[in-house]
């Protein structure tokens, strides 16, 4: 390290990437409603045998929320793409940061295609507009329509798992209407 450098590019990725995250965890706690919907949306069999869909459909906020919310995760996603780009193509980091930024800028642009893929098809089922944002170890999705038909919220889940391959547990689906 420098002498006279406060923080090196592989602290500034690492704090870009624990802000994302706090923006996602954000985004998802304001728009998260506490009357979670509950009980049987059905009893045909979807998964493994299982009848419990195993996502929770909630209401809440509306249109221009979910506008406003794409507007602040692109905006906070195009931050963290450019200062790992910066890092990955910086000589003055060694090549282990480099490599670590190049992996993460990956991981980050294969999440938003299969984002990208998720909302088509959403789009393409009928509902007039969706946000999916694929996390760690979740995906959430939310979507313009003011209530979902049980075979909706199944085509949803299947979307999500056909593109994630997340268990269906870690799938939370918020309407918005």
């Amino acid at each position: 390290m420098k002498k006279g450098n406060v923080f090196s590019k592989s602290q500034l990725v690492l704090a870009g990437l624990i802000v994302a995250l706090g923006a996602a965890v954000f985004i998802n706690m304001k728009f998260a409603a506490n009357d979670t919907v509950k009980g049987d949306l059905g009893s045909g069999n979807y998964v493994a045998g299982s009848s419990q869909l195993g996502a929770a459909v909630e209401a809440g906020a509306n249109v221009s929320t979910l506008n406003t919310a794409r507007e602040e995760l692109s905006k906070k996603r195009e931050e963290l793409m450019s200062a790992l780009s910066n890092t990955a193509n910086s000589g003055e980091e060694n090549d282990d940061i480099r490599k670590n930024a190049v992996d993460q800028l990956g991981a980050l642009t294969d999440s938003m295609n299969r984002e990208a893929n998720i909302e088509t098809i959403i789009k393409a089922k009928g509902i007039a507009d969706a946000l999916v944002i694929i996390s760690e170890d979740s995906v959430t999705v939310m979507v313009q329509s003011e209530k979902l038909l049980q075979s909706q919220t199944l085509q949803i889940q299947d979307a999500v798992i056909s593109q994630t391959g997340v268990d269906l547990e870690k799938i939370k689906i918020i309407t918005m209407a």
